[in-house]
């Protein structure tokens, strides 16, 4: 995990918060007190923002209804994605117990775990939680920021460049379509359910595919076909992805979780079970 530090921090109103960061990196502990100004909001606007940070830091853009991407003068990695996570629900707290922690702390902690495992995931930089019953409240979770294109919009192609035309653009997208379903299976077997990941968390770097924003395992997971199918069916909008293309990365996910061919049929089958049960709801 590397060289962490404590925070101890208490807001305006006297609540003590808690939490660790990497100070060799960044260091948050000013950040996170100027986080803890932010509106209890699900939907925060650039002002909102920008009235919550500190003189160092420069607010550059929103990446979500409650995710930035910030800028700070100072630390060897400046360039940041600062979320203000949503408390969880009352009746997982309540069962659960009040030493609960946040899903900030447990996004923290997992993305560590997918670096252990070789899953080059954004390096995480600090999270922030209420001292008390954690789990209750809103969050703070800070990683670094990776200059990337999304897998979702790789596959609309919003974005420029997508493939060059001719044979060295096909390498480049079996290369593409190979690299993911690797790391599908690589994020399955450390037991992430497939069919909650969305298109958009999976960041293509031009090497390699980096898992960003991922939650841990829920006790609710899917099967894994289904979770495939269904995360194979949300990043082929408007059915652009051919079959070809899913049988690449149905080929790569199996080989890699060292299933048969059979296995793969399986799987494909399952694909266009979903993908006919769509189309007839259309």
């Amino acid at each position: 995990m590397g060289y962490v530090w404590p925070l101890q921090l208490r807001d305006e109103a006297g609540t003590e918060w808690a939490g660790v960061h990497r100070p060799e990196l960044s260091d948050l502990a000013e950040l996170f007190s100027h986080l803890l100004r932010l509106p209890e909001s699900d939907e925060l606007s650039a002002q909102d923002w920008r009235q919550s940070l500190p003189a160092g830091a420069i607010f550059l853009r929103s990446l979500g209804p409650r995710t930035a991407q910030i800028v700070l003068r100072a630390g060897s990695v400046t360039d940041l994605v600062v979320k203000s996570v949503s408390p969880e629900s009352a009746a997982w707290w309540r069962f659960s117990g009040a030493g609960r922690r946040s899903p900030s702390f447990r996004a923290f902690r997992w993305a560590h775990r997918l670096r252990a495992f070789g899953i080059e995931a954004p390096r995480p930089l600090g999270y922030l939680e209420r001292a008390r019953s954690p789990a209750r409240y809103r969050s703070f979770h800070v990683t670094e920021h990776i200059e990337a294109l999304s897998l979702l919009a790789l596959a609309e192609e919003r974005l420029a460049p997508v493939v060059e035309q001719g044979p060295g653009g096909l390498l480049e997208r079996r290369a593409r379509l190979f690299a993911l379903g690797r790391v599908l299976a690589d994020l399955e077997s450390l037991g992430v359910d497939l069919g909650v990941v969305e298109p958009d968390q999976l960041l293509w770097d031009g090497r390699s595919w980096r898992p960003a924003g991922l939650s841990p395992p829920s006790r609710n997971s899917s099967a894994p076909e289904s979770g495939l199918a269904s995360f194979l069916e949300r990043s082929s909008p408007g059915r652009r992805q051919s079959r070809t293309d899913q049988l690449r990365v149905l080929s790569a996910f199996v080989q890699r979780s060292g299933g048969s061919q059979r296995a793969k049929r399986h799987l494909m089958a399952g694909f266009d079970e979903s993908r006919a049960a769509a189309a007839t709801a259309e």
